[in-house]
């Protein structure tokens, strides 16, 4: 299992004028103004700068008590505050600094906060209902699309409607299994970011020791549901889905992979860090599986050159090219160097490739074919190995030396499995 990947960090930017910040910080008896990150001084000369001077001490009220709730949840350096709203008592809503997501806007999403951990008090829970209110505005007088869902498992028929206000969880407990829910979400029952960390390290932890996947995954579903109704969408959801899925690669869970994969797209197409060229190469190989070639080509046309020199991203592109060229001998080395978790995804189709490789040996050598130069060339290993992959497609007819492969006798029983091989199990086995 490969090792557990922290998110990036977004800090930097150009030093800010200190102009109203003294007069801020001066109120915030805990933290130095040094920790501002730029990003946060711009934000703050923009609050002042929008403020009328009868509303000015409400908006300073409004900034400590913002600025204070992310220090205190490690965030300052995270939260993207070009995206945070400006305090109410101020002219404008939103951040003028947030002009370039006005495409958002207009078709009817949802403008929330990507990047922190969003302090979900009154003033918050105003904003979201405002922002609730105008969305359905939007959707009964336009053909706007309707509200989309936020980082979680995706709702179903019988899961309540999580599109409303949402809860800030109290509960302490760090194990709690995954229900699916039927009515509104209860804040005793659900549990906040703090706990949730702690509940992901520990998880961690049982998992290299116990790989028990049925109750990681389930305890994985869980966090995954309290991040969901609390509208969480950080750094933090990102690595819980990264991390989730990558067990479920490991494990051969397609199925729940596929619902991390789906939910991290829409996360870093948001715009939070995680490793995104890491999942973009999973998402190729997934591909390359379900035989899906024209969502590769639509994948491939959106890849910047920086993305495709990435070492993961060119080796699931190689890969891809190996199988459209026919050229087996490249694949299996390629199988052999897999980074990341992508040797779990190629275990899902290399008996496919094997299968297609040995039809075009047996084409190819007549009326015999050394069995040690398949084993090298298919990645086998060994002479058992051979032995037991031909005899389930019925094409055992190794020489009594083992030695040799008759080809002429192998290829029908080759020909018959390559056409059961056409069909694609999406979800894939769930092993325990």
């Amino acid at each position: 299992m490969s090792d557990f990947r922290p998110s990036y960090v977004a800090v930097g930017g150009k030093k800010a004028k200190r102009a109203r910040i003294g007069t801020l910080t001066s109120g915030l008896s805990s933290i130095d103004e040094k920790k501002f990150p730029p990003q946060l001084k711009e934000y703050v000369q923009s609050c002042y700068q929008n403020c009328p001077p009868a509303k000015r001490s409400i908006v300073e009220e409004e900034l400590k008590e913002r600025i204070e709730t992310a220090f205190e949840a490690g965030a300052l350096q995270s939260t993207d505050w070009n995206e945070m709203p400006l305090p109410n008592g101020c002219n404008t809503k939103v951040n003028p600094k947030s002009s370039k997501k006005k495409i958002q806007l207009a078709a009817g999403l949802p403008k929330f906060k990507t990047g922190g951990i969003i302090p979900m008090k009154e003033t918050q829970q105003e904003l979201y209902k405002r922002e609730s209110r105008q969305l359905r505005f939007q959707t009964s007088a336009s053909s706007s699309p309707p509200p989309r869902q936020f980082a979680g498992t995706k709702r179903s028929a019988s899961s309540p409607d999580t599109s409303g206000e949402a809860i800030v969880g109290t509960s302490t407990v760090l194990e709690k299994p995954y229900l699916r829910l039927t009515s509104a979400a209860d804040p005793a029952m659900v549990r906040p970011v703090p706990i949730l960390r702690k509940t992901l390290n520990l998880l961690k932890k049982k998992w290299r020791t116990e790989e028990n996947y049925s109750y990681i995954c389930d305890q994985f579903k869980s966090i995954r549901q309290d991040l969901t109704v609390q509208r969480i969408q950080t750094e933090f959801t990102v690595q819980v889905y990264e991390i989730h899925a990558r067990i479920a690669l490991e494990k051969g869970d397609l199925g729940e992979y596929n619902q991390c994969q789906t939910q991290l797209r829409e996360l870093y197409r948001l715009g939070i860090p995680g490793r995104e060229y890491e999942f973009i190469a999973y998402r190729i190989l997934y591909l390359q599986y379900a035989q899906n070639h024209s969502d590769i080509n639509a994948l491939l046309k959106h890849l910047t050159l920086i993305q495709k020199n990435d070492p993961a991203i060119s080796h699931a592109l190689k890969v891809r090219s190996s199988m459209a060229t026919g050229n087996y001998h490249r694949f299996f080395k390629l199988y052999l160097d897999a980074p990341n978790m992508g040797g779990y995804l190629m275990d899902k189709f290399v008996e496919r490739e094997r299968i297609g490789a040995l039809k075009a040996i047996c084409k190819a050598f007549r009326p015999t074919v050394e069995t040690g130069y398949i084993i090298q060339e298919l990645a086998l290993g060994s002479l058992t190995s051979l032995c037991r992959l031909l005899t389930e497609h019925k094409a055992n007819f190794v020489s009594s030396d083992g030695k040799s492969l008759d080809t002429r006798s192998a290829l029908p029983g080759l020909l018959e499995s390559s056409s059961k091989h056409s069909k694609v199990d999406i979800k894939g086995p769930l092993t325990s």
